[in-house]
């Protein structure tokens, strides 16, 4: 019976290793790290063979941790930077915390005190989880101090790191590396983490090293397709794929419910209109959270498609802003969407990185 995602199934793909496209380093070594189960399963990866075309970033990020920095990694949504930093933090046995609901240390000191009682890893000392659930409540900068001093040599990734709007943490951030053995590693897609992380005076002069996670190249995003689909016993004429990387960019989040779709047996029309479809919704809730003249920036770049230069976008951000802003508010707003890597600049262009931003103005 084929896969059917109605019925909450996971869909598994199974074959042997073919023969490897003509694809430059590091993409090549995807092609021999062995199968590709789950090459199309739109959860984050938490193996690292089934982690196509991010060798690059992975070496990276290793090596960072290895020299003593501690790991930022940027780059818009759908990107794969939850599967980097899970593959990361799995293989050094570490602590991998989802921070989007988090907003205050005490979140965070919850978080952890939740991975700790699971067993992933140990602390040095022991730890009486019904006190420090307590302690956490009223001194939450003292009892995370004192939790993570008791780990010793272990890694901790804070996902969507964003979230947090704590004041306090750039100090506790500061007492992590000059007194206890953590390695910290980091990811998200917007302006406050980078303010966070790198911005604030107790964090100064630590190790940062931020890193780009970009979308897939066109190569890579076409070699993706296939190999999922070859996998899944799913043939696609070359002008199919063609469209689904000129639709959905190089995101890998897109490409992969595409694949997922395609391997369900649906059809390339459908798969489009359905991956399009969710986009649209998921794209509109982003778009929500953004600041109005930010919101009424990309639906000018929305309308202007392949993008444009700063004066195209002052001709057309008033119709949808409701006014003409001033010269040094547009400017401010388009850097803001710039460090929250939903728009590129290129010399003097911008664009918008996620393809799916240009269905905004079908709301």
């Amino acid at each position: 019976m084929p896969w059917n995602p109605r019925r909450g199934e996971v869909l598994t793909m199974r074959g042997n290793v073919g023969d490897s496209p003509k694809l430059k380093p590091p993409y090549a070594n995807s092609w021999r790290r062995g199968w590709f189960m789950n090459l199309f399963d739109t959860r984050p990866k938490e193996d690292r063979k089934l982690l196509f075309g991010r060798e690059r970033e992975l070496d990276e990020i290793e090596r960072m941790l290895d020299s003593g920095f501690w790991p930022v990694l940027i780059g818009p949504p759908r990107v794969g930077k939850t599967s980097l930093m899970k593959v990361i933090t799995k293989e050094r046995k570490g602590i991998y915390i989802d921070a989007s609901t988090c907003a205050t240390a005490t979140d965070l000191g919850f978080r952890l005190v939740d991975e700790l009682q699971g067993g992933r890893v140990k602390a040095h000392i022991q730890l009486d989880f019904k006190m420090v659930r307590i302690e956490l409540k009223t001194q939450p900068v003292n009892t995370l101090e004192k939790i993570i001093k008791s780990l010793g040599d272990v890694l901790i990734a804070v996902d969507e790191a964003q979230s947090l709007n704590d004041t306090r943490i750039p100090a506790l951030l500061s007492v992590i590396y000059n007194e206890s053995r953590v390695k910290m590693m980091f990811s998200g897609s917007m302006l406050r983490l980078i303010k966070l992380i790198t911005k604030s005076p107790q964090t100064l002069g630590r190790p940062i090293q931020m890193i780009e996670v970009k979308p897939f190249s066109e190569e890579v995003s076409r070699a993706f397709l296939e190999e999922g689909l070859r996998r899944c016993g799913v043939s696609a004429e070359p002008l199919e794929l063609a469209e689904a990387v000129r639709v959905f960019g190089g995101i890998p989040g897109w490409l992969s419910y595409y694949g997922a779709k395609r391997c369900a047996r649906f059809s390339h029309a459908d798969a489009l209109k359905e991956v399009s479809a969710t986009a649209k919704r998921v794209v509109e809730e982003e778009v929500k959270r953004l600041g109005p003249l930010e919101e009424a920036i990309v639906k000018a770049l929305a309308m202007l498609g392949v993008g444009g230069e700063w004066k195209h976008i002052m001709a057309l951000v008033g119709s949808f802003y409701g006014k003409q802003p001033d010269r040094k508010s547009l400017s401010r707003s388009l850097k803001s969407l710039v460090d929250m890597r939903i728009v590129e600049k290129t010399g003097e262009r911008y664009t918008l990185i996620d393809p799916m931003y240009r269905i905004i103005n079908n709301f």
